[in-house]
């Protein structure tokens, strides 16, 4: 995971790249990325955008890359275990 930048409104989003190395991985992953995109809460990170590409095609992998909002307060599980050590 990564975060990125887009150049022509300098909004930062960030990137999650997961490696399908099988049919069935790439199928499984591409019913969540879709299930995904379906969901619009203001309690759920968006997914902004993906696109797949094979720079392992060598290897016969293939990468998704999932472009999603930036949320700039950590994870769930490290907010969680603050709010706990603080009570």
């Amino acid at each position: 995971v990564f975060m990125v930048k887009n150049i022509l409104t300098n909004e930062i989003f960030v990137n999650k790249r997961v490696t399908a190395k099988t049919k069935e991985e790439l199928k499984e992953i591409a019913k969540e990325v879709k299930l995904m995109s379906k969901i619009d809460s203001p309690h759920v990170i968006k997914l902004i955008e993906y696109y797949f590409d094979s720079d392992n095609s060598i290897l016969n992998e293939v990468n998704l890359n999932i472009i999603m909002e930036y949320a700039g307060g950590g994870d769930l599980y490290s907010l969680i275990q603050k709010n706990l050590k603080n009570k």
